[in-house]
């Protein structure tokens, strides 16, 4: 959550293709083929999770950093 949000309680869940819950700050090795002159997609979902008791409604504005290593 950023410093911007007045929501309190929540976090953020990332979720991969197939709806599996990525378990965040931990290292996710995943790959994909792709030839030298085509695109990859990465699909996945994002959702604002309930984290403490007494959480409160509010605007909720969230960023991330995502590192991806090219071989």
């Amino acid at each position: 959550m950023t410093a911007a949000s007045t929501a309190k309680g929540l976090g953020v869940a990332l979720f991969d293709e197939g709806g599996r819950e990525i378990e965040l700050g931990l290292q996710s090795i995943r790959f994909m083929s792709i030839g030298s002159r085509e695109q990859g997609l990465l699909h996945g979902a994002a959702a604002f999770r309930r984290i403490a008791d007494g959480s409160t409604a509010g605007t909720a504005n969230a960023e991330g950093q995502l590192t991806l290593i090219y071989r």
